[in-house]
C-alpha cells in the first residue's frame, strides 16, 4: 500500500522569542491535534527590517524553498506579513494563509509616516496577495480595511483559543514566594509590557485603589519596551511589594493560578490570548471595551468592561472584587465555563483544518 506523507504547513512569524499572543497561538496550533494530519515546520525572520531588506527577503525565500511546504501560514501583518507573503509567493507556494492578529497602524500616531505606510501600502498589499485571510475576532473581520483589501480572500474570523493551562507549582507556593497572604486579592496583567496596553492608566488605578484598600497586589507577568517607564511610575509600590514584576517566563500558568483577577486596560486589541489564558484559569476580568475584547468578556457576568479611559473606573471595578469575594468566585467560574465552551481548541482546529484542506484542493 502506497504511503502518503502528511501535507506540510510552514508557520511563518517574526521572532521565535517574541513575547505575545501570536507566538503562543502559532505554537498552540503546531502542538494541537492537527499535528496528526499535517507536518508543521516553523520559519522565523528573526530580524526587523525597518524598510526594504533584500538580503532578508532572499534568505526567507531560500528557507521556504528548502522546506517545500504545501501551505505557508503567515501570522500577522506588519512587515513580517509582507515579507512572509512575498517570500512564499516567490518560493512557489500556491496556498498562503494569513492570520490577522492586529493591524500595525493602530499602534502608530495617526498620519505619521509609519501609519500611512502600514495603513495604505504594507497591510493592504499583504491582504490582497494572500490566498486566504482570516481574523481572530469578528471585530477585526468587519473593519473596512478587511472588506476593501481582503475581499473574496477573506474567510471571516476564527476565534482565538488556548489549550488547557497546567500549573507546575500550586497557588500557595507561588504566593508564598512573594509573601502574599491568603486573603489578599491579586490582580494580574500578562504579556507584552507596552504603553498601548494601558500601563499608565493601570499605574494610576493602583495608586487610587491603595488609598481605600490594603489587601491587594498587582502582578505583572512579561516584559517589553515599556517596563522601565512603568517601573518608574510605580517605584514606591514596587518597593513596598504592592506591585510585583515577574518578568518574562514560560510558566505563565503558575502565576495565573496564584492570582485572582485579570486586568487589561489596553488602547486597542483584537482577541488577546492572555485574556483567554486567564479565563481558562478561572480569573474574571476588568478590561477596556475595545476591539474583540467584548466578544470574550460578558460585562457584569464574567467581568467588567470599561468604555472610558478613566483610572477611577478601573479602581472602582477592581475594588468590587476586593470587597466581595463571592462575586469574585462566581464571575471566575462563569469566565472559565464560557472560555471552555466558546473558545475551545477543538473548534478552532476544526476550522483551521477546513481552511487547509480547502486550499489543498484548489
Amino acid at each position: 500500500m502506497e504511503h502518503k506523507t502528511k501535507p506540510k504547513v510552514l508557520m511563518y512569524y517574526a521572532f521565535e522569542d517574541m513575547v505575545g499572543g501570536p507566538l503562543v497561538y502559532l505554537r498552540s496550533i503546531m502542538n494541537s491535534e492537527l499535528k496528526d494530519k499535517f507536518e508543521f515546520v516553523a520559519c522565523f525572520q528573526n530580524a526587523a527590517p525597518g524598510g526594504w531588506d533584500g538580503k532578508l527577503y532572499k534568505r526567507m525565500v531560500e528557507q521556504i524553498r528548502r522546506e517545500k511546504p504545501d501551505i505557508v501560514h503567515v501570522h500577522g501583518l506588519q512587515s513580517e506579513g509582507m515579507y512572509g507573503v512575498m517570500a512564499a509567493r516567490k518560493a512557489g507556494c500556491k496556498h498562503i494563509v494569513t492570520t490577522v492578529h492586529g493591524f500595525a497602524f493602530d499602534a502608530q500616531r495617526p498620519h505619521s509616516i509609519k501609519y500611512m505606510l502600514y495603513r495604505y501600502f504594507v497591510e493592504p498589499w499583504t491582504l490582497r496577495k494572500s490566498k486566504a485571510v482570516y481574523c481572530v475576532c469578528k471585530y477585526a473581520s468587519d473593519r473596512p480595511i478587511m472588506k476593501k483589501h481582503a475581499g473574496k480572500n477573506s474567510v471571516g474570523y476564527i476565534h482565538n483559543a488556548v489549550p488547557d493551562m497546567i500549573a507546575t507549582r500550586d497557588r500557595a507556593t507561588v504566593r508564598g514566594e512573594y509573601g502574599i497572604a491568603d486573603d489578599e486579592v491579586v490582580f494580574v496583567i500578562a504579556g507584552r509590557v507596552a504603553q498601548a496596553k494601558g500601563f499608565d492608566l493601570l499605574a494610576e488605578a493602583v495608586k487610587l485603589l491603595e488609598q481605600t484598600h490594603e489587601r491587594f497586589r498587582l502582578m505583572v507577568v512579561g516584559d517589553g519596551d515599556y517596563t522601565e517607564a512603568f517601573s518608574a511610575q510605580v517605584s514606591a509600590q514596587i518597593e513596598a511589594g504592592r506591585v510585583i514584576l515577574v518578568g518574562k517566563t514560560d510558566r505563565v500558568a503558575d502565576y495565573l493560578a496564584a492570582c485572582d483577577v485579570f486586568v487589561l486596560p489596553s488602547f486597542h486589541e483584537n482577541l488577546p490570548i492572555a485574556l483567554l489564558e486567564a479565563g481558562k484559569m478561572g480569573l474574571p476580568c476588568v478590561a477596556s471595551a475595545v476591539g474583540g475584547v467584548p466578544e470574550a468578556v460578558l460585562d457584569g457576568q464574567t467581568g467588567f468592561l470599561i468604555t472610558e479611559r478613566d483610572a477611577a473606573r478601573y479602581a472602582a471595578c477592581m475594588a468590587r472584587f476586593i470587597d466581595d469575594p463571592a462575586l469574585l468566585r462566581t464571575m471566575g467560574a462563569a469566565m472559565k465555563a464560557d472560555v471552555d465552551e466558546r473558545f475551545s481548541m477543538k473548534t478552532m482546529c476544526q476550522k483551521i483544518e477546513e481552511l487547509y484542506v480547502d486550499g489543498l484542493a484548489l
